[in-house]
């Protein structure tokens, strides 16, 4: 059963939800159901394995946000992270 909670928009890709959507039916249950369990069994491993191991991930402290990109406008991050400004 769906327990009300927050509202998000997300991009998935088309195959990934045409999967996502026979698992449903073939469950008898929601979309959001299967996506919630897919998410629940990421964060396990997660929690399993200590959490992220952020050592090799890459930082940059001189980063600046980028003249013309509202960083509260998805749009504009995809567009510019898709080159299409």
């Amino acid at each position: 059963m769906h327990n009300s909670g927050m509202r998000t928009t997300l991009d998935i890709n088309d195959a990934l939800l045409i999967e996502a959507k026979r698992i449903a039916v073939e469950r008898r249950t929601s979309l959001t159901a299967v996506v919630e369990d897919g998410l629940r069994a990421v964060v396990g491993l997660r929690l399993r394995d200590g959490g992220a191991d952020t050592g090799a991930w890459p930082v940059s402290y001189e980063a600046r946000p980028v003249e013309g990109i509202d960083l509260t406008r998805s749009a504009d991050l995809l567009d510019r992270a898709e080159d299409r400004t």
